[in-house]
């Protein structure tokens, strides 16, 4: 009687190379693993932790926790309450299958340990899973070879995109696994006629459903391609005799269940797709965006390059020689019909390797467009597929099965016991020697979202800014508010509803700007929506031609809303029936700049003039026979005076035309030879989120326009002293109403740019700038970088704590005055504002 060995086991083989494969790849993932999730396998240049950093990790980790939830917590069934909800729970309600199995894989962790433990035990539990069943699936093909079985199935899931879609927070990267099961099932139902065979094939097809539509779709193509090819290899023939087709019909008869089932699944996700934006299909255009290019399937940029597509050369030239020594024996003196139909094969996956890779890099093949298109006429869903490299998702089992068939000639003795592991390490290092995991520390808990689900029976809230609902800085809102079971309006899918589009993000999304009109709060209360809240620290530019402290002095002064809390970045206000008095009245002024236009971008440009007098080396030369032009065309809310500056060169006339709503202007501005200062044109105010336009003509004369900037209206160019509160300034880190200035603290922000403007004209000449500072950091702590921003030489100083921090340079009229702080990220560091002195003779 044998005895069993634990080290032989495949579940144990699994266990311990998919720990030992995740531990090396996600380092340093494994010593934070209680509060921190992996964003992406390339770290960006702010540095490879950060904490609530936004993205589809914390999408996925929020319905994995929702599955978990509905089976363990207080989520009624199939019910998505906390995001897209827009006052009535009911309309949540949809069919959801919660990404079975991984949502009972999250729900291990998260009973240990929280969403953390819970999101990288389902990374791993699907990992081993992976393993576990192409080591059971490559044992049926070589049972004599235990080492180059264990080798293979480890070079295989060291495959660059099989990473990258596990550490980017993608269901496709926990959904893979199902391919090695059906390929393990319909080995069994081929090979044996067994009933579980074809049941476990089929299951695996539409449970990946159940996870992922990308792996639903893939895994329903591979399925029949692979079917005769392994027919063929194993039983030696293209043909079943009669009493094997008998045979593999009555053992496969839960298979055709399974496909039964897995219609309807498709059913219902082509009906869940109705409202959303991809209908249509997805634009060459922008699926060229997200499509890799084609060379990076053998080559990567430099020592910290990645490509999800990469292959690299250690395993292309494994393959070639392989398949080589394998045809050159199968079909020389001693070929047996083993290896002939080994190394047929070998080819055939070496071919098929190459069509999937021409597939992956879509649009962007040497063929271009016209391989595309040929391709979706012969698979239509294609045209869906905004990321075609996700074709890859089938490959780790076949880079398994191609690695062992490439030894498979190996002679017996050492060469079978030695090659293999050196081989697969080289394998191995290639694949993932480059990937560096961007990590996303995960907060606890944010006492703003506290206040706000305390403060109502059934609390809901809309927060600012608000996207269109498939921007991942919404992701940040939906993880605070599964903390909280807080029912937000904002929400976080990859593609656009068209109704919440139509019905939420149009009629709302002027908030981002302070655009507050009484009547949409109205329409708020009528939802049941009682809360506003704003992120100050995700306000890019994007979302308002303002900084964020526009918005933020719109909320606290205005009569309607109440400050309930603010934590940090993150401020809370109740929304009030009726109108009555502000708790906080700040007074901030010169707001950065609205907008900045280079007047030679406009479409249909009559003529460009090009010297290096004008910002960016050219300028728009108007004439009277050109007509009119118009240089902007915005929807924008100014509550304030505002004013235009204009940059001109030339001689003659040049009439600007403003019109804001229903007010406009007509500005006649007489240009000089030898002008080359500001124009300043006041722009009235005009409450109300409205189309503005500008429209430029020249009536007399030759004028060229440089450059126009829509501003402050007290703002002067020409004046000595100007101060600056940093509020105005864009900025990332939050605000503190005491000390009346803007914060970093290294554990919430990133080591970045993140302090920047105000891109405001200046008058040139020699200009001093005065950062005012302080951190409780040690005298002689390097806080950051104070440099000019968006000049042809750009001038730098180190920022010291306990050191004044002023920069003094000859400012150019062409030029936009702008300066930006680098935060370094090593202490906590104030700024209360910034201070422009024009150096007088």
């Amino acid at each position: 009687m044998g005895t069993f060995r634990l080290h032989h086991s495949p579940a144990f083989q699994a266990c311990l190379g998919g720990l030992l494969l995740w531990t090396i790849v996600s380092w340093p993932l494994p010593m934070m693993v209680t509060d921190t999730v992996s964003i992406s396998p390339r770290a960006p240049a702010e540095g490879p932790i950060m904490r609530m950093y936004p993205g589809d990790h914390l999408q996925l980790l929020y319905q994995l926790w929702l599955g978990h939830d509905t089976f363990f917590g207080e989520t009624p069934w199939s019910t998505n309450l906390y995001e897209f909800n827009t006052g009535d729970d009911a309309a949540r309600k949809a069919y959801s299958t919660y990404y079975f199995p991984f949502h009972f894989f999250y729900g291990i962790g998260h009973v240990i340990g929280g969403p953390a433990v819970g999101m990288n035990t389902a990374a791993i539990l699907s990992l081993f899973v992976s393993l576990w069943a192409t080591l059971l699936w490559l044992r049926r093909w070589f049972p004599d070879r235990p080492v180059l079985v264990v080798c293979a199935a480890l070079a295989g899931q060291c495959l660059p995109f099989r990473w990258h879609a596990l550490l980017h927070g993608s269901p496709t990267g926990m959904a893979m696994m199902w391919i090695p099961v059906l390929l393990l099932g319909m080995d069994i139902w081929i090979r044996d006629q067994k009933l579980q065979g074809s049941a476990l094939a089929g299951a695996a097809v539409y449970l990946s459903g159940w996870s992922d539509t990308h792996a639903l779709f893939f895994s329903g193509i591979l399925a029949p391609a692979w079917l005769l090819p392994a027919f063929w290899v194993i039983h030696r023939k293209l043909l079943p005799s009669k009493d094997l087709l008998l045979s593999l019909i009555k053992s496969g008869w839960p298979l055709i269940l399974w496909v039964v089932l897995t219609g309807v699944q498709v059913l219902q996700v082509l009906y869940s797709q109705k409202d959303l934006d991809v209908v249509d299909g997805i634009a060459p255009e922008e699926i060229a965006i997200y499509a890799p290019e084609w060379e990076e399937v053998w080559e990567r940029s430099g020592w910290g390059g990645y490509a999800e597509t990469y292959l690299g050369p250690v395993f292309l030239i494994l393959i070639v020689t392989g398949s080589g020594v394998a045809f050159w024996q199968a079909f020389g003196k001693n070929g047996s019909p083993e290896k002939k139909a080994f190394a047929i094969l070998l080819g055939a996956l070496v071919l098929g390797l190459i069509l999937v890779t021409m597939v992956a890099t879509g649009p962007n093949h040497p063929m271009g467009g016209i391989w595309w298109e040929r391709t979706k006429r012969i698979f239509p869903p294609l045209s869906k597929l905004r990321q075609p490299a996700k074709i890859y998702l089938g490959l780790p089992a076949f880079i398994s099965l191609m690695f062992a068939l490439s030894l498979a000639a190996l002679p017996k003795g050492w060469a079978r016991r030695f090659i293999p592991p050196v081989l697969c390490f080289a394998v191995a290092f290639s694949f993932v020697a480059r990937i560096t995991p961007h990590l996303c520390i995960l907060a606890d808990r944010n006492a703003a979202y506290e206040a706000v689900s305390g403060d109502a029976d059934i609390p809901r809230a809309l927060v600012l800014p608000l996207w269109p609902g498939d921007s991942h800085w919404s992701s940040v809102y939906v993880y605070y508010a599964m903390r909280e079971r807080l029912r937000l309006v904002n929400g976080y899918r990859p593609s656009r509803n068209v109704r919440y589009m139509e019905e939420i993000f149009e009629v709302y999304h002027p908030m981002n700007q302070g655009d507050l009109p009484p009547e949409k709060l109205d329409a708020l209360l009528e939802r049941g929506i009682t809360h506003l809240m704003l992120h100050e620290n995700a306000f890019p530019e994007k979302v308002s031609p303002f900084s964020v402290g526009n918005t933020l002095n719109a909320l606290l002064q205005h009569p309607r809303l109440e400050l309930l809390s603010h934590a940090g970045a993150v401020w809370a206000f109740r929304i009030r029936p009726e109108a009555g008095p502000t708790t906080v009245t700040p007074d901030w002024k010169h707001w950065a700049a609205v907008q900045r236009i280079e007047a030679e971008h406009i479409e249909n440009a009559p003529e460009v003039f090009q010297s290096e007098a004008f910002s960016g080396g050219s300028a728009l030369v108007l004439t009277p026979e050109d007509g009119s032009h118009v240089l902007w065309s915005r929807s924008i809310s100014l509550p304030e005076n505002r004013q235009l500056f204009v940059r001109t060169l030339g001689q003659g006339i040049l009439d600007l035309h403003i019109q804001h709503g229903e007010r406009e202007t007509t500005h006649s501005h007489r240009a000089g030879v030898l002008e080359t200062e500001w124009v300043q044109i006041p722009v009235p105010a005009s409450p109300g989120f409205l189309p503005l336009t500008v429209t430029a003509t020249a009536t007399r004369g030759r004028i060229t326009l440089d450059r126009l900037v829509l501003g402050p209206g007290q703002w002067n160019p020409e004046a000595e002293r100007i101060e600056i509160h940093p509020t105005s300034m864009f900025h990332a880190g939050h605000t503190d109403l005491e000390l009346d200035a803007v914060v970093f603290d290294p554990i919430r922000d990133p080591a970045t740019n993140i302090f920047y403007g105000p891109r405001l004209p200046l008058k040139s000449g020699p200009v001093t700038v005065e950062l005012s500072v302080s951190s409780p950091a040690p005298a002689g702590t390097l806080l950051g970088h104070f440099r000019t921003r968006g000049m042809p030489e750009s001038i730098e100083i180190d920022v010291i704590a306990g050191e004044p921090v002023r920069l003094t340079y000859e400012h150019a009229a062409r030029d936009l005055f702008s300066v930006e702080f680098d935060y370094a990220g090593s202490a906590d560091v104030v700024i209360e504002g910034l201070t422009i002195t024009r150096d007088t003779p």
